[in-house]
């Protein structure tokens, strides 16, 4: 997941499609749903950018808090690859069909 995050926009549908030809890549997606359902579950939004400022406790967990933003930053940027990705697709079998 990393690996598309550090992509530029446009080339991040091609390598989602890559991932999901492979089972090692559809687990690596179906994982980041998984992690991304939890943290709106928990927090609201899987969203680091919409938590309240009251998850930022003590400095006791401000290593934990940091790693939980940095997973939350890269699975919401993948969903919202996927999402462009199967609007795309959507979007060019309604021009052929059309």
């Amino acid at each position: 997941m990393k690996q598309l995050d550090e992509l530029p926009y446009p080339e991040k549908s091609k390598f989602l499609q890559e991932m999901s030809r492979t089972p090692d890549g559809r687990q690596a997606l179906h994982e980041a749903q998984t992690v991304a359902q939890a943290l709106e579950k928990r927090f609201g939004s899987a969203d680091p950018r919409e938590w309240k400022d009251d998850l930022r406790a003590g400095p006791e967990i401000l290593l934990a808090v940091s790693r939980i933003n940095a997973i939350a930053g890269i699975v919401d940027r993948a969903r919202s690859a996927e999402r462009s990705r199967d609007y795309e697709l959507k979007r060019s079998l309604s021009k052929g069909l059309g």
